[in-house]
């Protein structure tokens, strides 16, 4: 028979008995619980153990396990292991210490999930992120229903998904591909030389051993993602050596120490929670493949003042608040280290290769996954067939530029001397500021903080 303790602390524990085990357990309830309370939950928590041990599903209106219970169980007993730090991060950053991590199941329905995805979209989360924690909780109810720790439908599967815009990728041109390599170093030259020759993903890279590669009959065989026995695809595929990729992998199997092709430094594979987009956007800066520099004034950055600028070259510079010099840095081109993946099969594709070699190299189930994900067109792909369209004759063509005498209001115009000496007026002082556009009078430039004297 089940029963309250009281301790010296004055919280209450519930006693039961697991029948499922044979042995006697205790629970703390929640602060302010009343003992009546406290007994009720001992007597259900009994009573679902006695369920469990004669193999009857429990009501989820029965069930005494909240959320929070009910996550922790699936991380520890039903989570896949190759996925276990990963859900375990995204469920407790984000559910840990929401309210409904405290209700009940039987309390958890699809209203109050799809509150909290709302909840999570409107705090900044991409759509993407939002569709993964609903899969998470998916999974979680599905695994509770299978071990007959709740009945009746899963409540995650009445909350719809968010669409998720499809965003342009950025990818290598076949002429960056050599700097690229020349400037990723001794440590990831043959990695980055394998992903962009043969589109093989990071797990499947860190997981890939010396015995996996035959250099004779020039053959890789990817069966391997991180620790797991399997690939994404959940099967090993066997795949030819391209002569560019055979000395990089040469030089891995000769040089790398332990088992695996690219391991760290003591022999070990590298753990999934390595950094690759870090060390990807590091080397685009080295090949000087960016899109801007960042300039940082270190003395604002002291002072706690804003104290960065970004300018389309590395030219030397002051810092327009202080007068102090800027240390440019390289902001890269926005790729992910995944995108490499893209340029393997874009390269594929511009270089005239057949769409179903391509699926067969990325190892694609459906040739549409190809088509749809990875068969992006560069613009000079397209430029030709745009030039295909009618020509217009002379008289369509709007005037030249310089015959319509528009005064020009806000051009830039270079550093230009001061009357004083050794100084100089320039266009990146946000004292100086373009007066507003009167008349027909042309704009000028004045002091924006000049007071009057009269």
């Amino acid at each position: 028979m089940a029963y309250v303790v009281e301790l010296p602390s004055g919280r209450l524990k519930a006693a039961y008995k697991d029948h499922v085990k044979g042995v006697w357990k205790r629970k703390t309830v929640t602060d302010g619980t009343t003992k009546r309370e406290a007994e009720r939950i001992a007597n259900e928590l009994e009573h679902t153990s006695w369920l469990q041990a004669q193999g009857l599903a429990i009501r989820r209106t029965d069930s005494p396990m909240k959320l929070g219970e009910l996550v922790n169980w699936w991380l520890t007993d039903r989570c896949p292991d190759a996925s276990r730090e990963r859900e375990k991060t995204r469920l407790h950053k984000h559910l840990k210490d929401h309210p409904i991590s405290g209700l009940r199941i039987g309390q958890v329905d699809s209203s109050e999930i799809s509150g909290f995805l709302h909840q999570l979209a409107r705090s900044g989360s991409a759509p993407g992120s939002v569709n993964r924690m609903r899969a998470s909780l998916h999974s979680v109810f599905a695994a509770a229903i299978e071990a007959k720790k709740s009945t009746g439908p899963n409540p995650v599967a009445g909350v719809k998904t968010r669409t998720v815009p499809k965003r342009a990728y950025h990818l290598l041109r076949a002429e960056e591909v050599a700097t690229v390599l020349e400037e990723a170093g001794p440590t990831w030259r043959d990695l980055c030389a394998t992903a962009i020759y043969l589109g093989l993903r990071k797990g499947e890279l860190f997981g890939l051993r010396k015995q996996d590669v035959n250099l004779a009959d020039r053959e890789i065989t990817i069966e391997r993602s991180h620790g797991s026995d399997t690939t994404k695809g959940k099967k090993a595929v066997v795949l030819p050596i391209p002569k560019p990729l055979q000395p990089f992998l040469e030089h891995a199997a000769q040089t790398a120490p332990g088992p695996y092709m690219f391991p760290r430094s003591n022999g070990k594979r590298r753990p999934h929670t390595t950094s690759m987009e870090k060390i990807w956007r590091r080397i685009l800066v080295r090949a000087e493949i960016v899109i801007g520099h960042r300039h940082t004034c270190r003395r604002c950055c002291a002072r706690q003042m804003p104290a960065t600028h970004e300018f389309p070259d590395a030219t030397q510079r002051r810092c327009p608040a202080c007068g102090m010099r800027m240390w440019p840095a390289g902001i890269p081109r926005p790729m992910r280290f995944h995108d490499v993946r893209h340029t393997t099969a874009t390269l594929l594709l511009k270089a005239g290769v057949p769409i179903q070699h391509v699926q067969r190299i990325l190892r694609h189930a459906n040739v549409r996954t190809t088509v749809d994900t990875y068969g992006h067109l560069a613009n000079e792909d397209l430029r030709a067939p745009l030039e295909l369209l009618p020509a217009l004759p002379k008289r369509a063509l709007p005037p030249p530029a310089e015959a319509r005498h528009v005064p020009s209001v806000c051009q830039p115009i270079a550093e230009r001397k001061h009357e004083g000496p050794d100084q100089k007026i320039s266009l990146l002082n946000p004292a100086l500021k373009l007066e507003r556009n009167t008349g027909f009078e042309p704009a000028t430039f004045a002091l924006a903080r000049r007071r009057s004297t009269s």
